[in-house]
């Protein structure tokens, strides 16, 4: 049962950099669960960095090809980046 497991305390452990793409209109889960989950409102120092790229206008399955080119953009500038 997914409800059982604690996404936040094992992205807590995780000392590697973490990616979270969230969109503020996915209607399916909450943006505020993409804060919690990479840490940002626990007030801890966290090994390993934290982003989290907000998506435009997007649902929970991102339905759209120009998102997913964006997102592969996304993902590409960022590990260029660690």
């Amino acid at each position: 049962d997914f409800r059982s497991y604690d996404l936040p305390a094992v992205v807590a452990g995780m000392n590697k950099p973490v990616l979270a793409l969230h969109s503020r209109t996915d209607e399916t889960v909450g943006y505020h669960h993409a804060i919690k989950n990479c840490g940002f409102t626990d007030g801890f120092h966290h090994v390993g960095s934290r982003s989290l790229i907000t998506l435009p206008d997007c649902d929970h399955l991102i339905n759209s090809d120009s998102i997913c080119k964006l997102i592969a953009h996304y993902i590409n500038t960022w590990s260029l980046s660690l």
